[in-house]
């Protein structure tokens, strides 16, 4: 799908929305409430920075899937728009906020029969997409959002990574956020539907426990390594309570293999999720473990995005070009998913389309100067360690908001009374190679007589994994 259709130019934006509030940002750009000048109804607005034509081609590609997408558990696509250096997406505004800020609320009483209700939900949008041949790849906390405050109805956001299969024809794609990724995401194998399975499994679990089965703190690969041995066990107080039912679909879901996985429509079958028995589910889930899981989730965002770009652009300094385009590919990609998980306000202000956007790409520069941020939160991350993990899903047997200084908050609100003030954006930024391009162009270098074997006692196996260890020094 290249999304190759011609949009409406910035000047029919200006003319259409007036902007409000940033309600996001991520690698991405930023996101902000806007209001239709004719009705006064309100939308969101994803600025996406585009400063090459190579840039614009995942936006117009999410662009042209979500117009395709009809369908109650999905985000609704609105209107997009393309200036020479920006594309903005415009989407139904959901004001009910993520839906796991939502349970660790003090008035809300969170019982398992809740999780089931919520689950179902993200299943029947994960049955839509795949019946449809879409695969999400980013299924996490921060990708389900509720559609009105206290509501209790959910919906699936952001698409940025999403993908159309074509039957016959196979795709491999290194995205995601490292503890979400199923074990052919990290290998750089087959993606197939049930993919997004294995996202909605590690969901599940963390809703149910308040802990992440595979996460190792401040360490990316070795969660990465767990997620390929596929291992993890119920071995958590919390999951004492809870029912068979729940830890049965769990398990149907974190298996390597993922033919052996259930189904989004299976799941909808599974005991666990049928309505009638829903009821029945009266275990009360303690949400301390949870409260703590997203206070270190929102607090590691920026840091450990900042470690991934130290980490590849020292590799690249040292690489062949090709592994250098792998490198800084891969890091891209991981800042992307890691940074949409911050969420923020600010006043209102006018409209300026040019310099809003001249300031989205000024914060990815900042981002990139601050090298030695992400050291900050370890002493945190430490007092929140997650245990060991200890399940052979190949046998299915148990073995045993990041907040604001004032600063920001000033700098976002200059960013939108700025919004009268035009200023032309560099377009000098240099077209990098594809991630996918970078890893077949790997393969093609690796000499005649080159053989990878798997041997039992590595984690990971491959020619990401073996590229990611042999810079993991650095």
């Amino acid at each position: 799908m290249e999304g190759s259709e011609v949009l409406e130019g910035i000047d029919v934006f200006r003319e259409k929305y007036e902007t409000l509030e940033k309600i996001g940002e991520g690698g991405f750009g930023k996101v902000f409430s806007v209001n239709r000048k004719e009705t006064k109804d309100k939308f969101a607005a994803k600025f996406m920075k585009t400063r090459s034509n190579k840039d614009k081609i995942k936006p117009r590609q999410e662009i042209a899937l979500l117009k395709t997408l009809h369908n109650n558990f999905i985000i609704n696509y609105v209107d997009a728009f393309e200036g020479p250096t920006e594309i903005i997406l415009v989407t139904e505004y959901l004001d009910g906020g993520e839906l796991f800020d939502r349970i660790v609320d003090e008035e809300f009483e969170f019982l398992e029969s809740d999780c089931c209700f919520f689950v179902r939900q993200i299943c029947k949008g994960l049955e839509y997409l795949h019946r449809n041949h879409i695969v999400h790849l980013d299924i996490k906390p921060e990708n389900i959002v509720l559609r009105e405050k206290e509501g209790r109805n959910i919906k699936i956001i952001d698409f940025g990574t999403a993908i159309k299969l074509v039957p016959g024809k196979k795709v491999q794609n290194m995205v995601g956020t490292p503890e979400f990724m199923a074990p052919e995401v990290v290998n750089f194998e087959d993606i197939e539907e049930e993919t997004d399975q294995w996202s909605l499994g590690v969901l599940t679990f963390i809703l149910l426990s308040g802990y992440s089965p595979f996460l190792v703190d401040s360490d990316d690969n070795q969660t990465m390594s767990n997620v390929t041995m596929a291992k993890y066990d119920f071995d958590y107080e919390e999951f004492e309570e809870v029912s068979a039912d729940a830890k049965d679909f769990i398990t149907r879901l974190l298996r390597k293999i993922p033919a052996r996985r259930k189904t989004s429509l299976a799941c909808l079958e599974h005991d666990w999720l049928k309505e009638k028995l829903m009821r029945r589910k009266t275990t009360r889930i303690k949400v301390t473990n949870l409260r703590k899981f997203l206070a270190r989730r929102k607090v590691q965002n920026i840091g450990r995005a900042l470690r991934v770009i130290n980490v590849f652009k020292g590799a690249a300094r040292d690489s062949r070009p090709s592994s250098e385009g792998l490198l800084r590919s891969s890091s891209e990609d991981i800042l992307n998913s890691e940074e949409s998980n911050q969420r923020s306000t600010m006043s209102s202000g006018t409209d300026d389309l040019e310099e809003i956007l001249k300031e989205v790409n000024d914060d990815e520069e900042k981002e990139l100067a601050n090298e030695d941020t992400g050291n900050t939160e370890d002493q945190t991350q430490n007092d929140m360690q997650v245990k060991r993990v200890n399940f052979d899903s190949t046998e299915n047997k148990v073995e045993n908001f990041t907040q604001e200084t004032s600063e920001d908050s000033s700098s976002d609100e200059d960013f939108i009374v700025s919004f009268q003030e035009s200023e032309e954006l560099d377009e000098t930024e240099e077209t990098e190679d594809t991630f996918d391009e970078a890893i077949r162009e790997q393969k093609k270098e690796a000499t005649p007589g080159f053989r990878l074997r798997r041997a039992p006692s590595r984690a990971a196996p491959g020619t990401v994994k073996k590229l990611m260890a042999r810079f993991q020094n650095q």
